[in-house]
């Protein structure tokens, strides 16, 4: 349990009330941060829990890589190099792909060409993997990024910078699904 100091009290608490009582009844008065903070405390792991069961690898000989996996250092919830690593060690885990998780993006600069700043991380996590002083497993061998389809031609740009920020990783896009705020999707079939 980390320390409580009046600023984390006071913090915590505006976000539960904001997120809470107005969250449901004004969403568009809560910011997304405060929603985003709550939502992911919630699902953040429980390493308790996730320790009560500890299988042995079926086949440790295989040769194994990984096809999909993600990166992020989120509040509350951190999966990197070392967490992924941990995660494989028993295994035969030669080489992973890393998917576009929406981790990392830039801060500043179009908007469109956020989504590059993740493709720029984990290009930096792959080379550190690279350098071997982390295991044999190679670690993010392929990336697939994100890009906005509904720029059009718009986004050759984009898909430029992203090549030019993993020449040799850079695979590929993932096109996410259209998304809504939660009030506009329907909780239970009408």
């Amino acid at each position: 349990m980390d320390e409580i100091t009046r600023r984390r009290f006071f913090g915590r608490a505006g976000t539960y009330a904001l997120g809470g009582v107005a969250g449901s009844l004004l969403p568009g008065l809560v910011p997304r941060y405060a929603r985003a903070q709550r939502t992911r405390a919630a699902t953040a792991p429980r390493q308790d829990w996730l320790a009560q069961i500890v299988e042995p690898a079926l086949e440790p000989d295989l040769p194994i890589i990984d096809p999909h996996h993600h990166l992020w250092d989120r509040p509350g919830n951190r999966y990197l190099l070392e967490e992924l690593l941990e995660d494989t060690q028993e295994h035969n885990v030669r080489q992973t792909v890393f998917v576009e998780c929406t981790s990392m993006y830039r801060v500043d600069g179009p908007e469109d060409l956020r989504v590059v700043g993740e493709t720029e991380f984990v290009q930096g996590v792959a080379a550190k993997s690279a350098s071997g002083q982390y295991g044999e497993t190679r670690v993010a061998t392929g990336i697939v990024g994100s890009a906005n389809l509904l720029l059009g031609d718009h986004v050759a740009p984009v898909l430029e910078a992203q090549l030019a920020a993993s020449p040799q990783r850079f695979r590929g896009i993932r096109h996410r699904a259209a998304w809504a705020e939660p009030p506009v999707v329907a909780r239970r079939p009408a």
